[in-house]
């Protein structure tokens, strides 16, 4: 009778236990891992998001950018001048045909596709440092990491940081882009092909001008980093106000004007899952923000551009940055620094647009496919839960 009474108590132990197991297995899939991501190293989430917006956005855009680069390099001394963004269009295609607005589309996809894919993993990666470095010093709890604020200061430096390794792993391939761009002569035969094809140019550039050559205009390219940190800083604090605004907008007591001037100017302090809550972006969002940020990066270091255009050309006049500011101010005068902004301009919106939307929706969609794994790794289904709960 004693052996019956335990096994009775032992079996009723071993179903409340089950019970116990699977309430827990509810709860923690219902409130879900603090950092979801597909891939095991988070930053590798953002590397793949990068590639993608990249490439789709050099493919859309690269007949824009062979205008762009070739009102940037000309001076009132080149052999071939254009007076404005469509003439050079008109030009290039009557010229040389339609196939030139596609020169040197190779490097550009293997430049702007890796650089995008590298630079994003990186900053995420030196966002997420910087965050661990925040916690441990506001001696905070590791599952409470999420919660450090990182300010416009971090973000800078996390941009700036990971455009100097992109540009030291790219820099030969915007050289070589250049150069396929700057060809002015049509494709005639296959030899020529082969000659101007992104193989051809990486010997015959190595060949002629040595190590030297592939990093020429990687001075200017240094300063020109000040153009993605500027940019990522802005979009990340038009985030920031969109977030908190998201916020207080719950609260209906206070009007549109007090709800705004609180998400830019004030001090709200909002938890991990207050953040990851309104951090689902629309496609409206997503184009105004990036708009916004590229406008406000792009009107404080365009000139940097101009200058590395034209120390990337193959016939260049310029002995190094300096000299090529001096000059441009003597001969061309302050003008010269913002020639070709306005194709630009049409460029670099459309460009960050593409960019941002791309990249936000892959992310998006990382997240929920994270989301299902984590779904299948817990082996949440109806039938096993059925087959858990008490009988």
């Amino acid at each position: 009778m004693s052996r019956l009474s335990s096994d009775l108590d032992s079996e009723s132990d071993s179903r409340q236990n089950d019970h116990i197991e699977l309430t827990n297995i509810i709860r923690n899939y219902s409130q879900g891992p603090q950092r979801l991501t597909y891939f095991t190293y988070a930053p590798l989430d953002h590397c793949f998001s990068g590639l993608c917006a990249g490439f789709v956005s050099t493919l859309l855009l690269h007949p824009v950018d062979i205008i762009r680069t070739r009102l940037q390099v000309q001076s009132p001394h080149s052999k071939v001048y254009y007076h404005t963004s469509f003439q050079a269009l008109r030009s290039v295609v009557r010229n040389e045909g339609i196939y030139a607005l596609y020169k040197g589309l190779t490097p550009n996809l293997i430049g702007n596709t890796s650089s995008w894919g590298l630079y994003f993993c990186v900053y995420s990666g030196f966002k997420q440092l910087f965050k661990q470095n925040l916690t441990q010093s506001s001696n905070s709890s590791l599952s409470n990491a999420a919660t450090s604020q990182l300010g416009p200061l971090h973000h800078l430096l996390s941009a700036s940081l990971g455009g100097v390794i992109v540009l030291s792993c790219t820099n030969p391939i915007w050289v070589i882009k250049t150069r396929m761009i700057l060809d002015y002569n049509r494709r005639s035969s296959v030899l020529r092909d082969v000659e101007m094809s992104f193989l051809g140019c990486l010997r015959r550039l190595y060949a002629n001008e040595g190590f030297a050559g592939l990093y020429k205009g990687y001075l200017a390219g240094l300063i020109g980093v000040s153009h993605g940190a500027v940019q990522f800083m802005s979009y990340e604090r038009i985030k920031s106000i969109l977030i908190k605004y998201k916020s207080l907008k719950e609260k209906p007591d206070e009007g549109f004007w007090r709800q705004a001037e609180k998400a830019v100017f004030g001090h709200i302090h909002l938890k991990a899952a207050q953040v990851e809550k309104y951090k689902e972006w629309s496609a409206l969002e997503t184009v105004c923000m990036s708009i916004l940020s590229k406008t406000f990066a792009s009107v404080t270091t365009y000139p940097y551009q101009v200058i590395r255009s034209r120390l990337q050309a193959p016939d260049t006049q310029y002995q190094s940055t300096l000299d090529c500011c001096v000059k441009m101010l003597q001969n061309e005068g302050i003008r010269g620094f913002y020639r070709g902004i306005f194709i630009n301009t049409v460029k670099v919106i459309p460009s960050a647009t593409i960019v941002f939307l791309v990249y936000e929706k892959v992310q998006q969609l990382l997240k929920y496919k994270a989301k299902q794994n984590y779904f299948y790794d817990t082996q949440l289904n109806r039938s096993s839960i059925y087959n858990k709960l008490p009988k």
